[in-house]
């Protein structure tokens, strides 16, 4: 099988994308007064705070720390500060039993577009307001019940 080298240009315009990318991270780092370490746990716990249970069943829930760390294969010693100066920054919510959430929904969005994530049509219409505001207030009873008793333990 023949591989084709990227032309020069395709190479340059790569480039200068990562290089955006990498601006456009750091903007939004030192705005919410963090690092891309930061941004890119932010980013990560978002992800993790939304489960699909099937069937159009999801759930927002909040991430224990170790699980945070053991996705982004960071150490939990790093993970937890990290995740102490996001709290601090107003960006995550501490919940019950350890576990952290994302403050703001729109904030999140906004800094996963900046990693290349294409959000889809319509998600941030005016109609789609609700779906945002479920995910913000999702039912603590559906929560507790995917907790486990050793979650429980992870604390800070």
């Amino acid at each position: 099988m023949d591989s084709v080298s990227p032309s020069e240009e395709s190479i340059v315009r790569m480039s200068e994308d990562v290089l955006r990318t990498f601006n456009n991270l750091n903007g939004f780092a030192k705005s919410a007064g963090t690092t891309i370490s930061g941004i890119y746990a932010y980013i990560a716990i978002g992800s993790l705070n939304i489960q699909n249970l099937g069937n159009h069943h999801y759930i927002y829930t909040p991430v224990l720390p170790s699980m945070a760390a053991k996705y982004l294969n960071y150490n939990n010693k790093k993970m937890l500060r990290l995740i102490h100066a996001l709290t601090e920054r107003g960006l995550l919510v501490r919940e019950f039993g350890g576990a952290y959430k994302v403050a703001d929904f729109s904030a999140w969005m906004e800094a996963a577009k900046l990693i290349g994530v294409n959000v889809p049509n319509g998600i941030v219409s005016s109609s789609n307001q609700s779906t945002e505001v479920s995910f913000q207030s999702a039912n603590r009873v559906e929560i507790t019940s995917f907790v486990s008793r050793h979650q429980m333990r992870d604390r800070l």
